[in-house]
């Protein structure tokens, strides 16, 4: 098994087909360190660099049907957000919004402490992909189009 993985779809192309995500430069910007948040950055660059995950978001949109986007403590509605925003700026933006929620996604991670990113990440996949149920629904309405 020596392949390498090769994405569907080169990020950029995929990112100025979308409607939603408009990109002002080749890459998303960066993220400021709040203090051990090395953690929480590397995950959030990974992600809004999949364009699995973009391509959902942009198919099915959490935020427009979110019953708690409202409340502001909608995990999945606050990573969409940040996606969008790091793919319009031009300089290092500080992702205070998902430290905030650190309480909501992982009670035991704190901004500020040295946590794994692995952990981080175990615990945002959970929160955005399986708590709300949003993969079982994207991956059922793709298979009714």
């Amino acid at each position: 098994m020596n392949q390498q993985w090769v994405p569907k779809q080169n990020i950029h192309d995929f990112l100025q087909e979308n409607n939603r995500i408009q990109p002002d430069q080749d890459i998303a910007c960066g993220l400021k360190n709040l203090g051990n948040t090395c953690f929480l950055n590397s995950v959030l660059q990974i992600l809004v660099h999949s364009s699995d995950l973009l391509h959902a978001m942009k198919k099915h949109p959490h935020s427009e049907s979110c019953p708690k986007k409202n409340d502001g403590d909608c995990v999945l509605c606050t990573v969409e957000s940040h996606i969008k925003k790091v793919w319009r700026e031009q300089k290092p933006i500080t992702p205070w919004r998902i430290t905030e929620l650190l309480p909501n996604i992982a009670p035991h991670l704190r901004a500020g402490e040295q946590h794994d990113a692995h952990e981080f990440l175990r615990f945002l996949v959970y929160f955005t992909c399986f708590k709300d149920n949003f993969w079982i629904r994207y991956n059922a309405q793709d298979a009714e189009t």
